[in-house]
């Protein structure tokens, strides 16, 4: 028995020396863990963002940022800005040794709502001045809703372009008024059962029905060219108002568009949405007036009746007064001895929407 006794003995002794030093001398862990955070997921071009590193490693450690613009950085914690609008992944790696992680955040750069020298819509309505807004845009030797009818807008003066927005097959926005390519282009088809690439590849036709070299343009085509350059008037005729804006916004275009909406939650989604957002919709019953009443934020109403009870409402509720003159009409202004405008200006329209703008625009001009 006391054989044992001491046996037992002796391997605490040995063992106990050696859990001792383990614990004092701990082995180094291989492991890391890639981390940042920034304050937010959308920026400005131009703007500074603060990448701040939170990654946890033992030992040397190394540093490669990718900002997803064909650059990189080897610092800690870098700052960075971007030039152009989009999409962007930041992605972190780290090393440590031999063993590496990384970690991944998707930013949205956007242009500023802020335009240098550039009135917003609505400081621009606060003027006593009639806009002339052009149907579907300059479409006079021109195709309605093409890139040329607008630069042809901008070219002429004219302060803002009426476009329609449509959806295509894979959810892209295009202009395009119709539900069907048929009578505006030399394809046919239903725009939502087409791709955006089916849609590029068709031509667009004058108002003559000769064919151009105009092709069908993407909603980012036209927020490209007219960003502090001309007002817009979005008509969406097949596309929800968040995917619209969202575009808007990224072209930094909020403060310059007018949207023209019909469905309730559309124009509750619209207004709750910012208080930069001008929303119009069309009143065309006494329905339709004791609901625009109720719903904040309004600011633009269309009317094309001459109900006095309505045209006193729109006064009353401090709604800018939009109206149409000599849309979708063989009669020209000038051939009416301009009837419709001087109408359109004695009930107090701040916007007049036309097929004729520049023959508008020089009668106003003129008297």
């Amino acid at each position: 028995m006391k054989f044992h006794t001491v046996f037992i003995n002796l391997m605490v002794v040995l063992v106990l020396p050696s859990s001792c030093n383990q614990a004092d001398n701990p082995r180094v862990s291989d492991e890391i863990v890639a981390s940042f955070s920034i304050s937010d997921r959308r920026y400005t071009v131009g703007e500074e963002i603060h990448f701040e590193n939170a990654s946890m490693a033992n030992g040397e450690i190394t540093y490669l940022w990718d900002f997803g613009d064909g650059t990189v950085s080897t610092e800690h914690s870098p700052v960075h800005s971007y030039e152009s609008i989009g999409k962007y992944l930041v992605n972190l790696s780290i090393t440590n040794q031999s063993t590496e992680d990384d970690h991944s955040i998707q930013l949205t750069i956007s242009y500023s709502n802020e335009i240098d020298e550039r009135e917003s819509l609505l400081e621009r309505l606060e003027k006593n001045e009639i806009m002339i807004v052009a149907h579907r845009g300059f479409n006079t030797n021109q195709p309605e809703n093409s890139v040329l009818s607008v630069l042809r807008a901008i070219e002429n003066g004219v302060e803002m372009v009426e476009l329609d927005v449509r959806t295509t097959k894979e959810g892209e926005l295009i202009l395009m008024h119709d539900a069907t390519v048929d009578r505006t282009t030399n394809g046919s088809g239903r725009v939502e059962d087409l791709t955006l690439e089916q849609l590029k590849a068709l031509k667009l036709l004058d108002e003559s029905g000769r064919e151009t070299d105009q092709g069908i343009p993407a909603l980012e085509d036209i927020l490209n060219i007219t960003r502090g350059k001309v007002y817009i008037d979005f008509d969406l005729k097949g596309a929800t108002f968040n995917n619209v804006f969202r575009q808007v916004d990224m072209y930094g275009m909020t403060k310059q568009v007018l949207f023209y909406l019909t469905s309730k939650t559309e124009i509750v989604q619209a207004t709750d949405r910012s208080q930069d957002v001008v929303v119009m919709p069309i009143l065309r019953s006494e329905e339709d007036l004791d609901l625009f009443k109720t719903i904040g934020g309004i600011q633009v109403m269309q009317y094309n009746g001459n109900n006095d009870s309505y045209l006193q409402a729109i006064e009353n509720q401090s709604w800018y007064y939009f109206r149409n003159a000599y849309v979708n009409v063989d009669i020209r202004p000038s051939s009416d001895n301009y009837k419709e405008v001087d109408r359109s200006r004695s009930l107090g329209a701040r916007l007049i929407q036309t097929d004729y703008p520049l023959e508008i625009i020089q009668y106003l001009n003129n008297n």
